[in-house]
């Protein structure tokens, strides 16, 4: 969950950002903090880099623009654009991939202008929000693409200021929610002022407790979780209220939750746009979706191995055929028989006897045959019981036909 954040300097030291952003500050005063010898003490575990200039030259580099281009003189100019973006700290995302992402949206929304981005993977007076400060310089020193959120040519051309519009921040905030739901984070409606302020209360709230969560966060997280063991909509709604004493109530377009302690339900869209009915049924059923392809995948990958392994044995059963062929072979002689006269009564005696046995035996079958045919004869049996116990099977079936294939080459000598 990403909330992006736009704040205007018209402080004329663009070296106070640096000093900002690269040191540690006193959070009641916003004061730098001094070591013992009277120097700053340097932020820990954090990221920098720039766009179109040196990270420890923005500064002069800044300056230098402004005046090529005359501009950013006055005190009422603003002579910096902070773009905050923000990320929960339960978001499964590095510092590494925040950089990139701060990265792409200085690439796209401040095209053209000088830009330190500084990730502070800490977060805000280190409670774990890790977060990136994206610096600009108000005037562009080079000319920008035209994009669709462009209302006039100062907005991206060369040597004019940027103009944080409505619609340029419509457009970023909606980039910004696109791209953490391609991460698979979940994201609030940057849109709605109602989420928006509760993610601030969320946020103050932390910094005094950092176990708080409005009621909001909490039946956000309850949907979430419900709905990742959830087949439909109505198991949805009998999860919610065994497991989280969420009631909900459905009508054709909305839907509704009351817990316990409330007065009275919310609707799904105060929650934001992935909490009302039309998107929460999409969810599930992209959820299920998922899970089918995963054991679908599983299972594909379980025959692949029963497959190789039947593989496997067939071809270490046709070698061993083959080699009691080669001995039966070696052990016969065009003209002499190997049961003399004196053996003739207990050799007719063991080839009736084989003779029973060939004619009661089956022909094993291929291995996909007999497999089905495990299956029919083993109902109760699940697919991984199965996949365990068959290749055995399947080898016992194999060595009983050698046997008793090599008790017919006997009895057609003994003849």
């Amino acid at each position: 969950m990403a909330i992006l954040k736009h704040i205007a300097s018209k402080n004329k030291l663009y070296s106070g950002a640096e000093l900002y952003l690269c040191y540690e500050h006193d959070v009641k005063t916003g004061k730098p903090l001094l070591d013992e010898s009277g120097r700053y003490i340097p932020r820990q575990n954090i990221l920098k880099d720039a766009i179109n200039c040196d990270f420890d030259t923005f500064a002069a580099e800044c300056i230098e623009t402004n005046n090529l281009y005359h501009k950013n003189r006055g005190l009422k100019d603003i002579k910096s654009h902070d773009y905050i973006i923000s990320f929960a700290p339960e978001d499964d995302i590095t510092p590494d991939e925040v950089m990139e992402f701060a990265r792409q949206f200085a690439k796209r929304f401040l095209d053209g202008h000088q830009v330190i981005i500084v990730i502070h993977a800490d977060g805000h007076n280190h409670s774990g929000n890790i977060h990136a400060h994206i610096v600009a310089n108000s005037v562009r020193k080079y000319e920008a693409l035209n994009r669709e959120w462009n209302e006039k040519a100062c907005e991206y051309k060369q040597g004019c200021k940027h103009k944080c519009t409505d619609a340029m921040l419509r457009s970023a905030k909606g980039w910004v929610m696109n791209q953490c739901r391609l991460r698979g984070l979940r994201q609030v409606d940057l849109f709605s002022a109602k989420v928006r302020d509760d993610y601030w209360v969320n946020k103050r709230g932390k910094e005094n407790n950092p176990e708080f969560k409005s009621y909001k966060e909490k039946l956000r997280n309850s949907i979430d979780v419900a709905i990742k063991h959830s087949d439909s909509l109505d198991d949805f709604v009998n999860r919610m209220e065994l497991d989280y004493g969420v009631k909900i109530r459905l009508t054709k377009e909305t839907i509704s939750y009351q817990c316990g302690d409330m007065k009275k339900p919310i609707r799904g869209k105060r929650l934001g746009d992935e909490y009302d009915r039309a998107r929460l049924e999409k969810r599930i059923i992209e959820r299920n979706s998922q899970r089918h392809e995963r054991e679908k995948a599983a299972l594909t990958s379980s025959l692949e191995a029963l497959l190789d392994k039947l593989n496997k044995v067939t071809e270490r059963n046709e070698r061993q055929i083959d080699e009691i062929s080669a001995r039966l072979d070696a052990l016969e002689s065009p003209t002499d028989s190997f049961i003399t006269e004196e053996l003739a009564p207990a050799a007719i005696v063991a080839i009736e006897e084989a003779d029973e046995q060939l004619t009661q035996s089956r022909k094993v079958g291929s291995w996909n045959e007999e497999l089905k045919r495990f299956c029919k004869e083993h109902p109760d049996m699940d697919v991984e019981e199965v996949l365990d116990r068959f290749p055995a099977y399947y080898d016992k079936l194999m060595r009983e036909a050698q046997k008793i294939e090599e008790k017919s080459r006997i009895i057609t000598r003994g003849r």
